[in-house]
């Protein structure tokens, strides 16, 4: 799993427990398996961070955390057909 912070965006206030999270994943390591990208809004409402996920395992780990841990909505649930360039963008509610 890799991870990205955009510096001219404002991330979330709780933004720590994100960092302290993917650095202490540790998931399986796939080849040739598909890669899935996550963005997370922040306040002003522009993608400040960017997580790409290397296997099914890493992205529904990354999903289930952002969700149940820090209460974020993904704006693609229920569409079959996300926004290019992400398969999930979580936000504040």
């Amino acid at each position: 799993m890799r991870y990205a912070i955009d510096p001219n965006c404002t991330p979330l206030a709780n933004d720590e427990k994100i960092e302290k999270w993917l650095k202490a994943f540790v998931g399986p390591s796939v080849t040739g398996a598909a890669v899935m990208v996550i963005g997370i809004r922040g306040n002003e409402g522009s993608i400040y961070r960017v997580i790409t996920t290397t296997a099914p395992g890493e992205f529904q780990a990354c999903v289930r955390f952002l969700q149940d841990e820090l209460g974020l909505v993904d704006e693609f649930d229920g569409q079959s057909t996300p926004e290019p360039g992400c398969d999930a963008i979580f936000r504040k509610p």
